[in-house]
């Protein structure tokens, strides 16, 4: 493999709730071998954990990395639903891809379903 390199094991899943960053972004649109556009759309997802530090309470924040591919939802990504601060519920596979120059692990979720639990706030809904 050349300068970064996946790397997904059998077993590698899994399902977690959290909140947009930022919006979703198209980063593919084409058409598919069944004639239908496939596209592939990425975001990131920020979930926490409530930790006691001595008597106080602190959230512990981990950003994942997600990609989606999808044929059928992409009037969800594309409707701005999935903006920041939507509410949203992922499964998928757990790839970690390793950049051979630096070194680094990188840990990105490929999606195999997104839920939205509830969608980003319109600009009317924040005040």
């Amino acid at each position: 493999m050349n300068k970064s390199q996946s790397v997904l094991r059998k077993g590698e899943i899994c399902c977690f709730f959290g909140h947009l960053g930022a919006g979703a972004f198209l980063t593919l649109n084409h058409p598919s071998e069944l004639n239908m556009m496939c596209s592939l759309w990425s975001f990131s997802v920020a979930t926490g954990r409530r930790i006691k530090k001595g008597e106080e309470w602190d959230t512990e924040t981990t950003w994942h990395r997600v990609s989606a591919f999808t044929f059928a939802d992409a009037r969800l990504y594309a409707s701005g639903q999935l903006g920041k601060g939507a509410q949203v519920l992922v499964e998928g596979r757990i790839r970690v891809r390793k950049d051979e120059e630096s070194g680094r692990s990188y840990t990105d979720v490929v999606a195999d379903k997104v839920d939205v639990i509830r969608p980003a706030a319109g600009p009317e809904d924040q005040h």
